[in-house]
């Protein structure tokens, strides 16, 4: 209930700014995918989290234009910080500047990964995967929201982040 409330909050304020544009939600499917702007949501990444007061989720939108995605934003409610990147203009965390961690190899590293509950099939190759890079890498989490883990990445507070099966 709570991420289809998000998600039509968030679709009839797009709707309102931007009538001609078609909406594709987690929840609720997809409008006219040929439209030449396309909206895509994902209302509580983290639902998991969010249900049990875990203070990791986040609400996901983007906008493709021609099947392009030009801008993203990320919004962690917990911690109230706007993650938002629009192709070719930089990355940002609220008005700052942000870049990811300048490490490029495991030692050291902090990975976070996300063990994808819909595809059990792959949990042992996953498993395996983890095991390696437990041996070179200085730690690993899993927090139960890839957006802002992804997000975690851009500003360097994660060096990188792994999932199969992450859409």
């Amino acid at each position: 209930q709570a991420d289809m409330a998000v998600e039509r909050q968030a679709r009839d304020l797009l709707a309102q700014r931007f009538p001609d544009h078609a909406i594709l939600g987690e929840e609720y499917g997809a409008g006219d995918l040929g439209a030449s702007h396309v909206w895509v949501i994902d209302p509580i990444d983290g639902t998991s989290n969010f249900m049990r007061g875990f203070p990791h989720c986040s609400v996901s939108i983007a906008m493709m234009e021609d099947g392009v995605i030009q801008h993203g934003v990320v919004y962690d409610p917990v911690r109230d910080e706007i993650f938002h990147a629009s192709k070719g203009g930089g990355a940002f965390l609220n008005d700052r500047r942000i870049r990811a961690s300048p490490r490029t190899g495991l030692p050291g590293a902090l990975i976070a990964t996300g063990f994808p509950f819909r595809q059990r099939a792959r949990f042992a190759t996953q498993m395996r995967i983890v095991k390696s890079l437990r041996e070179d890498a200085e730690d690993l989490r899993r927090t139960g929201s890839a957006a802002l883990d992804l997000a975690y990445v851009a500003c360097g507070r994660l060096d990188g982040y792994f999932e199969y099966g992450l859409m």
